[in-house]
């Protein structure tokens, strides 16, 4: 689909709103725009995956405990990456030629106290490492990454399958009547959309 078709589509579901009367398409794209943020929050990594992104984190500073993590190792993520970033796919640890572990930052273990392979979190957005192997000084991370904001032309959509384009538009029209207080009309449309992520986390497309 392209952003344009987004947009007639939710005309049609909005009672026929084609000449934009009840909701303007300014109003249409930002509620495209707002699902699609929802979408991605509620998707599994695996239906995201022409969101993936690959970064080799190849500076590496040591923490000094210098904020209460332990004298571990860690990564800057890119500082020009939002919050989706964090969502971290896959990394792996290029020094030790092994995927890296990662847990969360209550399972992450401090000052090297892991005995086998190499252990990974994400604080404050930095990757720390900890190992008893060689340090790490090089490491690569797949992410998913933030999307292009839907814009009213003909450009595919190539980013995201059909399937997720379905459910932004679900989730854009459920925005949309939930604004007009059609409460009954913004529930019906926002549980189609759950089901259908429901179906796509499942299958992964």
């Amino acid at each position: 689909m392209t952003g344009n078709e987004m947009i007639e589509s939710l005309q049609f579901r909005l009672e026929d709103d084609t000449s934009n009367t009840n909701f303007s398409q300014q109003q249409k794209l930002v509620a495209l725009n707002d699902a699609q943020r929802q979408a991605i929050s509620m998707l599994s990594n695996d239906a995201l995956v022409h969101l993936q992104q690959q970064e080799d984190l190849d500076t590496v500073d040591d923490d000094n405990d210098d904020d209460n993590f332990g004298e571990n190792d860690f990564f800057e993520l890119p500082s020009a990456s939002d919050p989706l970033m964090n969502r971290i796919v896959k990394a792996y640890d290029n020094t030790n030629n092994r995927f890296i572990e990662m847990v969360s930052p209550a399972g992450f273990r401090e000052g090297g106290n892991y005995s086998y392979g190499t252990l990974g979190t994400i604080m404050s957005n930095r990757l720390y490492v900890s190992t008893k192997d060689n340090p790490v000084t090089d490491c690569q991370i797949i992410y998913i990454g933030s999307p292009s904001n839907i814009a009213a032309n003909n450009n595919e959509i190539e980013y995201l399958s059909d399937s997720v384009q379905q459910v932004i538009v679900e989730l854009a029209e459920a925005l949309l009547w939930r604004q007009d207080n059609r409460q009954s009309r913004a529930s019906a449309a926002a549980n189609n959309a759950a089901a259908m992520i429901q179906t796509i986390n499942a299958s992964g497309v």
